[in-house]
């Protein structure tokens, strides 16, 4: 049984936010990144600098380790609050979205495949078409998803200082071998496993742990902002090569291959560690828009692959640029609809269940 004291202790640890209003506005800028990577491959400007925007997701997996780091410094982690948190905070929405996609396919007359996969979200062990099937973007919560089932054992092997700079490097030696061992661009089986799971991936939660421990560092301000500029000017430079070079050219190169997403995630690291706690003042509107925006972001990424084809098919008039923006509109109201009806009371149910799991 718990003491009423650590039974306070994890009902305060479940109302605390998650995250401030900066890593909430860093998580509509991931969501936008990745539609406009999306977007912009509709339009037929894949090798362009909006489809370098899958990074996105990268900087979605530098978030979430950024946001569990203080477990790894010391806060208390709860296994079965921490479970039933993480559950209802990503399982209900992505269920409607793969009955919203599930139901795009049927009307559009194809066949509804891969169900159970998507449903249990083993839809990356198997190849990209079952991957990619309903939505692309579905292949990201496997990892999301496996990290936070892990998390209480990387906590509890986590103890020392030592032993989280093992883990660190453990997991980018893991990557590199991955990067550099397996076949260009992995379409399936074990090849595709390792690159899209925790192995090919850990490495980004690790440099988002890393990037909450650096955001606790007393920089100055010229500090801070020499280090954003340095980062924003890295990526943007990534992006530049990635344009030039082509999916192709990155592949044939031996510093780039599968390595994009791990230096974008750099990037990001850098970028996020001296945003966090760089302005804790900002403007009420800003801070609004930026609450707002990460509320939006989850509903945003997962349904805005279904929203160009829905649209096409109900007004076939809708073309191009203007198709796509009235896309992005829908995407948001839908999300916003969706945030007030679905994942915001889901959100409230874990935390409660939470509480209650840790009240025993």
């Amino acid at each position: 049984m718990m003491t009423s004291a650590t039974a306070g202790s994890g009902r305060r640890e479940a109302a605390r936010p998650e995250a401030n209003w900066t890593i909430e506005g860093l998580r509509c800028v991931a969501a936008l990144l990745v539609v406009a990577a999306h977007y912009g491959s509709g339009l037929g400007n894949e090798r362009g600098l909006s489809g370098y925007g899958f990074t996105g997701v990268d900087l979605f997996f530098v978030l979430s380790g950024f946001v569990f780091a203080p477990y790894f410094f010391g806060r208390p982690l709860a296994p079965l609050p921490h479970y039933s948190r993480r559950l209802f905070r990503i399982y209900p929405l992505y269920l409607a979205a793969l009955a919203f996609y599930a139901g795009l396919k049927a009307w559009q007359g194809l066949p509804l495949q891969y169900l159970a996969s998507h449903v249990l979200l083993l839809q990356t062990l198997h190849d990209t078409q079952t991957a990619f099937y309903y939505n692309p973007a579905f292949w990201s919560l496997p990892p999301e998803m496996e990290f936070y089932l892990f998390l209480p054992l990387l906590v509890r092997a986590a103890t020392s200082p030592r032993r989280r700079w093992m883990l660190g490097l453990l997991a980018l030696f893991v990557h590199l071998v991955v990067a550099w061992t397996l076949p260009d661009q992995p379409q399936s089986g074990i090849p595709l496993v390792l690159s899209a799971h925790l192995p090919g991936r850990g490495v980004e939660f690790a440099l988002g742990i890393l990037s909450w421990r650096l955001a606790h560092h007393p920089w100055t301000a010229g500090a801070r902002l020499g280090i954003l500029a340095g980062a924003m000017l890295a990526w943007w430079g990534l992006g530049a090569l990635w344009v030039v070079l082509g999916e192709t050219g990155v592949w044939a190169s031996p510093l780039l291959r599968g390595n994009v997403s791990l230096d974008a995630a750099l990037c990001f690291a850098a970028m996020v560690a001296v945003c966090a706690q760089g302005w804790q003042t900002p403007p009420t509107g800003l801070r609004q828009l930026a609450f707002w925006g990460g509320n939006l972001s989850y509903g945003t990424y997962l349904f805005h692959n279904a929203m160009p084809p829905l649209l096409q098919h109900l007004l076939p008039s809708l073309q191009g640029v203007l198709l796509y923006g009235c896309s992005l509109v829908a995407t948001l109201m839908l999300a916003l609809g969706l945030h007030r009806i679905l994942e915001a009371p889901a959100r409230r149910y874990g935390r409660h269940l939470g509480e209650r799991l840790a009240a025993r």
